[in-house]
């Protein structure tokens, strides 16, 4: 599973939260259960899952943007040494 996707199921339930409170708006009687928030702090929650979703989509094509940029290299450098070849394409694979 991609990280992507373990934070929409994390955002879900916090959408889930929210929804609940809309619906049935905590009151001073349930003071016991302040531990789980209330609509604002669960959409807040979902807001941050949001910018942390599009900054990872972001990172994720720039780092496909780079990975093209390195193989341009690795094709445009025929005389380049084994080892600099070598070392772009481990670059390539991320390590």
């Amino acid at each position: 599973m991609d990280a992507i996707a373990i934070i929409k199921i994390a955002r879900q339930t916090h959408v889930i939260w929210a929804e609940y409170f809309e619906k049935y708006p905590a009151t001073k009687d349930y003071e016991e259960y302040k531990y789980i928030g209330n609509a604002k702090f669960h959409r807040e929650y979902i807001e941050d899952y949001d910018k942390v979703i599009a900054e990872i989509e972001q990172l994720q094509a720039e780092l496909a943007l780079t990975k093209e940029h390195i193989k341009a290299a690795i094709d445009d450098l025929p005389e380049c040494p084994d080892s600099a070849k070598e070392y772009l394409e481990h670059a390539l694979k991320g390590k």
